[in-house]
């Protein structure tokens, strides 16, 4: 499934890129400039558009990841998780007990009722839970990752992952695309979901090889500034 990364409070970016096709959009948190109250009202927008909604939280911690979930979206990738033990307690943040600890609140996934036992286990079937793989300890343990009850997926932020690893600025190198198959192999093994922000061409379409289940391929900020370019070359 293709993505766009939402980094603005702008809920027409989200109709344009519903119609040209877009089926799932990403809301940054991390780098972006949305706060809770916008997410509030951009993830129910966007799902009444019927696009997949997922919300990158500005921190893995169980406040910010309760507020996106609780919000209505899909899901959450979870940034800068360090390692194994991270990922542990961070993802069980993400799922309620007894598989995981996230809190009870009551709001619009509830339709501003009461839940059930059969609720829960929908919303822990139905939310997910991705880590993202961008530090060298993510890496070193993305299999046992894969293995965590409460980890959905993996999904990869190549621009940190090749300054961590001593690339230097992403460009796409040959040890980019091996880390990637390896993530990739990891969730798969495991029947676990991946993804990964590919917004360069050349890395876009080697991991379109490996059958992604979420792809970030644009991001509001750079189509507006292509648009743009492209209309002064236009002239």
């Amino acid at each position: 499934m293709l993505a766009f990364w939402l980094e603005t409070d702008a809920h027409k970016t989200c109709e344009i890129a519903r119609l040209a096709g877009y089926p799932a959009v990403i809301f940054d948190m991390e780098h972006g400039t949305i706060e809770e109250m916008a997410l509030d009202r951009l993830v129910p927008f966007c799902n009444s558009l019927g696009l997949q909604s997922y919300v990158r939280v500005r921190e893995p911690n169980q406040a910010r990841i309760q507020i996106a979930l609780d919000c209505g979206a899909n899901g959450v990738i979870l940034p800068q998780i360090k390692d194994l033990e991270h990922a542990r307690k961070a993802s069980m943040t993400a799922k309620f007990p007894p598989l995981g600890t996230r809190g009870m609140g009551y709001s619009r996934i509830q339709d501003y009722g009461f839940a059930d036992d059969r609720w829960i286990k929908h919303q822990n079937e139905t939310t997910f839970c991705y880590m993202m793989i961008e530090t060298r300890g993510a890496l070193e343990k993305c299999e046992a990752m894969a293995e965590l009850d409460c980890v959905d997926g993996l999904f990869i932020g190549p621009s940190d992952l090749s300054l961590n690893r001593g690339r230097g600025v992403f460009s796409c190198k040959k040890e980019d695309i091996l880390d990637m198959e390896r993530i990739a192999k990891a969730a798969r093994a495991k029947g676990k979901l991946w993804g990964a922000a590919a917004g360069h061409r050349d890395y876009r379409a080697e991991a379109l090889v490996h059958e992604p289940d979420l792809l970030a391929v644009a991001d509001d900020l750079s189509a507006l500034r292509a648009g743009f370019d492209s209309l002064l070359a236009d002239r």
